[in-house]
């Protein structure tokens, strides 16, 4: 049986590209659907042209091309995506060393609400640390977004940058906050202080998780939800 040679693997690569499928996992699902289209038509044809038999196959995705496949591929590898993070971040997370280092950092701001000058210093570090976070952002999307040019684009990477803007924005929320309160409130409340200590350190904790963590196993996650291709 005729089978869809390398050549023309990149050519459906190149179509999907041209029909606005802007991520390489996805257009990975897409060619491969393709693909067997084209093979199980050649069994009944094995003379038809190359790109007729594609014209042929696309057509069968209807008026709206690949959009709607688009939609029910990302929603489902999303899902794929998700678990398999979720599950890095607990393996992660149950190292002893982490474990200690994550405590630690949890219990300092938590330290620092019950004075005046410990307050302050909160407010400076976490300040310190938003802009940091900002400045991290910005190079890392501009990177991106230089990378989209030239390079293929990973739906998981634009999971994980979406799950750092998402905690950056939730800390510049809380500064709000803290900027707008004292000492004395927590002092009397700590169940407040535990309570903002731990919304502090969330944000940082997944921004850590997205900036170090995730982004080192990203090729060993496109393999697992992919172990059909190769991944680089």
């Amino acid at each position: 049986m005729r089978k869809v040679n390398q050549k023309e693997i990149e050519q459906l690569y190149d179509f999907t590209r041209q029909h606005y499928v802007e991520y390489f996992d996805l257009q990975t699902e897409l060619v491969d659907h393709l693909a067997t289209g084209i093979e199980k038509n050649w069994q009944e044809n094995p003379e038809m042209d190359f790109e007729k038999n594609l014209q042929q196959e696309f057509k069968k995705f209807g008026v709206f091309g690949f959009m709607k496949v688009i939609e029910s591929h990302q929603k489902a590898m999303n899902k794929r995506y998700w678990k398999i993070i979720w599950r890095e971040v607990k393996n992660e997370l149950a190292k002893p060393k982490v474990l200690f280092l994550n405590i630690l950092l949890f219990l300092i701001p938590y330290s620092l609400f019950f004075s005046p000058l410990g307050f302050n210093i909160l407010k400076g570090i976490i300040l310190a640390l938003v802009i940091a976070a900002i400045a991290y952002t910005f190079r890392e999307n501009k990177k991106q977004e230089q990378k989209k040019k030239s390079q293929n684009i990973y739906l998981l990477e634009v999971m994980i940058s979406q799950a750092q803007s998402n905690a950056l924005l939730f800390n510049l929320s809380l500064q709000v906050v803290l900027f707008a309160g004292n000492s004395t409130i927590y002092q009397t409340n700590w169940w407040l202080a535990l309570l903002v200590a731990l919304a502090i350190y969330l944000p940082f904790l997944i921004f850590y998780m997205t900036t170090k963590v995730l982004p080192a196993k990203k090729e060993e996650i496109l393999k697992e939800v992919h172990p059909e291709r190769e991944w680089v």
